[in-house]
C-alpha cells in the first residue's frame, strides 16, 4: 500500500538531494579537473554530450571535466571520429564505454583503442556494475533516482582521497565501503 507515503517519499528525496549537496561541495574547491572521455563508436558515430548534459553536470559536480559537442541543448551528437580518438587519448578517464566488461572487449570492438594511454594505463570505467542477467545495465534504471551514487561514483573515480575510509549508506542502513564503487568499474 503506497498511499498516505508521500511524507516518506518527500524524506528520501531530500535526503538524496541533500546527499548529492555535500559531495559536490566536497569536490568544487578540488582545483585539479581531470579531463573525461564519454562514450564509444555507435552506427560508426561517436555521439558526445553537450554542455547542458546531465551526464557533463554530474562529470563536473564530481571536480572534473568533460569533453563535449559545439551544439546547444541536452543531448548528445555526433562528432568526427577522428576527434574523437584525439580527444580520448588526451583524456585522463574515459567513462561509459556501452557493453564492455573488459579491455579485452573494448579493443575487440576497435584495436586502435588498445593503443590509447587511458586504455594501458587502466583508467577506463563503464557504468555497468550492476548489471541484470540479460546484461542490462541498472544505471539506466534505478541511477536515475539516485545521482548521489553516481556522483559518489565519479568522486571515487576522479579524487578518491577526499572520501577518505568513511563508508556511504546506500539504502536501509546498507554501508558501502570507501573504496568500492555502486554503479561503475574499471575494466581490466
Amino acid at each position: 500500500d503506497i498511499a498516505g507515503r508521500s511524507d516518506q517519499a518527500l524524506s528520501l528525496f531530500k535526503q538524496i538531494e541533500n546527499n548529492y549537496s555535500s559531495l559536490a561541495k566536497l569536490s568544487a574547491s578540488e582545483e585539479h579537473k581531470p579531463r573525461v572521455m564519454l562514450n564509444t563508436p555507435y552506427r560508426d558515430s561517436w555521439f558526445i554530450p553537450s554542455k547542458q548534459s546531465y551526464m557533463v553536470q554530474l562529470i563536473s559536480d564530481a571536480g572534473a571535466e568533460c569533453y563535449t559537442s559545439a551544439n546547444e541543448g541536452n543531448s548528445s551528437h555526433p562528432i568526427d571520429t577522428e576527434q574523437a580518438y584525439v580527444w580520448a587519448a588526451e583524456a585522463d578517464y574515459w567513462l561509459n564505454v556501452g557493453p564492455c566488461n573488459s579491455l579485452a572487449e573494448l579493443t575487440l570492438q576497435n584495436p586502435k583503442f588498445a593503443d590509447i594511454k587511458r586504455v594501458t594505463q587502466h583508467r577506463v570505467y563503464n557504468n555497468n556494475a550492476r548489471q541484470t542477467p540479460s546484461s542490462g545495465s541498472d544505471f539506466w534504471e534505478s541511477g536515475v533516482v539516485r545521482p548521489d551514487l553516481i556522483l559518489r561514483d565519479m568522486i571515487a573515480i576522479f579524487h578518491p582521497e577526499l572520501l577518505g575510509n568513511k563508508p556511504y549508506l546506500v539504502k536501509d542502513g546498507v554501508a558501502l565501503p570507501a573504496n568500492e564503487l555502486y554503479y561503475y568499474k574499471q575494466l581490466k
